[in-house]
């Protein structure tokens, strides 16, 4: 979970392939060929996507020279069409603090050597979506589910029942859709108190936040969450809903162990998870890499 804040390189002894890359790396050198991950290994495949150089060094002489005199430095690595690899000394591109950030967060070389020449924007807020709830309803039952309202496990699931034999059972379950966080926010329950508070301590949040700023905006921002109560439309439509589905099945199973104050903390610490260091990060990776810190619109956990 290791996050750097500026561009970095680096050097890695045994990598096994199910690795991450780390956010704010820009190349990985491996120590030597057995150490080195296969080519369609997991960390090999997330590397070529995010545009990050994965490269084994064959030369033992050049990884000594790496510990030796760059290690800690500002240093450029090359990749030439016949595989070798040349690392080199290099200026420091710049010091603002705020800029080399977002160069770390870039998806790829390009973007970072693009970054170096443009200008930083340090009032530019972000806008995260807490109000537009998409028109969604509270709960949707498996037959009603969508792309557009539940992920891929609540979905493949809503597809792999009809195609099942009767005797083969899957699990009964309900959804709370996309927008559902959203509509309770905005719910007469939490809106005069909660909504206000979430929506002033995101303010604070620009793109070049640090990680240690934003960590601490989202620690008040799940505060503010886990305070939410839960809407008694809410509980009314997942009772409905439990209903419904085990009516259809002639055994009421899942509301057989419903229980609302469970189910609202459970829920709570979903949407809580949503305002963390890591799920901003990728969102603001995302965000440089496409020019659009306009519109971060938080994503929505299923139950």
């Amino acid at each position: 979970d290791k996050i750097f804040e500026t561009p970095t390189i680096m050097l890695s002894g045994l990598v096994s392939g199910e690795e991450e890359v780390p956010v704010g790396v820009q190349a990985v050198l491996v120590r030597d060929a057995k150490s080195a991950p296969d080519i369609l290994s997991h960390c090999a495949v997330r590397a070529r996507n995010s545009g990050v150089l994965l490269a084994s060094c064959y030369d033992s002489t050049l990884t000594e020279k790496i510990e030796a005199e760059l290690l800690g430095q500002w240093v450029q690595v090359v990749c030439s069409a016949d595989g070798s690899v040349e690392i080199k000394a290099a200026e420091r591109p710049m010091a603002d603090p705020k800029r080399m950030r977002m160069m770390a967060r870039s998806a790829s070389r390009d973007l970072t050597q693009e970054l170096m020449s443009k200008e930083t924007d340090s009032t530019k807020l972000v806008n995260m979506n807490l109000k537009e709830d998409f028109g969604c309803k509270w709960v949707v039952t498996p037959e009603k589910m969508d792309k557009s309202k539940v992920g891929s496990k609540s979905l493949n699931l809503a597809l792999l029942k009809p195609q099942l034999p009767k005797d083969i059972l899957t699990p009964q379950a309900v959804a709370m859709p996309y927008g559902s966080m959203q509509k309770a926010l905005t719910s007469r329950e939490n809106a005069k108190e909660w909504l206000s508070k979430l929506e002033a301590c995101l303010a604070q949040l620009q793109p070049t936040s640090s990680n240690e700023d934003a960590k601490t905006i989202f620690q008040e921002a799940q505060v503010y969450v886990n305070a939410l109560q839960m809407p008694s439309e809410l509980d009314q439509a997942l009772r409905s809903a439990m209903e419904e589905v085990g009516s259809k099945e002639g055994e009421k199973r899942l509301l057989n162990l419903y229980h609302r104050g469970d189910a609202w903390d459970a829920t709570k610490q979903v949407w809580a998870s949503l305002f963390g260091l890591r799920p901003w990060v990728s969102l603001a990776k995302a965000m440089v890499n496409s020019g659009l810190w306009d519109e971060l619109s938080t994503g929505i956990g299923e139950l």
